[in-house]
């Protein structure tokens, strides 16, 4: 049957975690000193320890929108032909698309205060590379390749100074709410592939695993 009130509280419980943590993170890293200061020192340290990758991560960085595209039209055709999936694929493109409309929205219409801390004075969060990377689907084996993928990305980005660790965070907070919208979608349209609430728990654990493996590495 339809989602009962345990599973709709689940997903509104995860996409109350990502707004929260989406808001919080631009909030404090773009729009506090504090937040300013710590994420233009952590930049600078990501410059110096890995300075000797700014080749390879920017080659990678040129081609990532190339490959992302190339993979979305792979799975698009393998769910619309061999699983014959109609609304899973709408729902994912719909997913990906939000999300980095959402991402190009909040860097155009945030203002950053300027504080002398950074030295660029205009609004780089949330980082569009680090949502184009996260955008994917949860499944278990994808979730894992998807989250190392999301954190070399908005490691590249930092390493060639093109965002700032807020930016990539903030990133996967936003694709992660939407996700949880497309889930919510899918858990009606196609609720036979559904058993019970434990993916709604994997969609909460797999974001907040992955800022955490980010903020480690």
């Amino acid at each position: 049957g339809r989602p009962g009130t345990r599973i709709i509280l689940q997903h509104l419980f995860a996409l109350f975690v990502f707004a929260v943590g989406a808001v919080a993170s631009l909030y404090f890293f773009v729009g506090t000193y504090r937040g300013q200061q710590l994420d233009e020192d952590a930049l600078n340290e990501y410059g110096k320890q890995f300075s000797g990758y700014e080749g390879p991560t920017l080659k990678a960085l040129d081609n990532l929108p190339y490959v992302v595209v190339a993979l979305a039209v792979v799975g698009l055709v393998l769910v619309l032909i061999w699983k014959h999936h109609f609304v899973s694929a709408v729902v994912g493109v719909f997913t990906a698309a939000a999300a980095t409309v959402s991402t190009q929205l909040l860097k155009s219409t945030l203002v950053k205060p300027n504080y002398g801390v950074q030295e660029a004075v205009l609004n780089s969060a949330p980082s569009g590379h680090t949502t184009l990377a996260a955008a994917r689907s949860l499944r278990p084996a994808v979730a894992v390749l998807g989250s190392l993928a999301t954190c070399l990305t908005g490691m590249a980005t930092m390493i060639n100074n093109w965002h700032r660790p807020g930016d990539v965070v903030s990133a996967i907070f936003v694709t992660a709410f939407w996700t949880v919208i497309g889930l919510m979608v899918l858990r009606y349209f196609r609720r036979s592939e559904f058993r019970g609430g434990k993916r709604t728990i994997g969609s909460v654990i797999v974001p907040l695993l992955t800022i955490a493996t980010l903020f480690l590495g």
